[in-house]
């Protein structure tokens, strides 16, 4: 539904399983213009140390949709152009 709160569901658990120092919501999702059946754009931040290969991203990917029954699009926030970090940081909302 658009508006609802996506991640209101989603275990704090999951940032743990997936050594993750933060999980933010972006896009559509975190304005509240989320259709029904779209995806939810996601972005973490990785704990310092960990490797995030492409294996474990699809691994995180497929995890965040179980964990709020939607599709996930999925992005390392370290790895945002500086133009495009600074938009995500005014308009994110943290997930957990």
């Amino acid at each position: 539904m658009p508006g609802e709160p996506i991640a209101q569901d989603a275990q704090p658990g999951v940032a743990v399983a997936l050594d993750t120092q933060r999980v933010a919501i972006f896009g559509s999702a975190a304005h509240g213009d989320n259709c029904p059946g779209s995806h939810v754009d996601i972005a973490v931040d990785i704990v310092p140390g960990k490797s995030f290969s492409l294996i474990r991203m699809q691994d995180t990917r497929l995890l965040l949709e179980d964990a709020i029954g939607q599709p996930v699009d999925l992005a390392e926030a370290a790895q945002f152009r500086p133009q495009l970090r600074a938009a995500f940081e005014r308009v994110r909302t943290m997930a957990f």
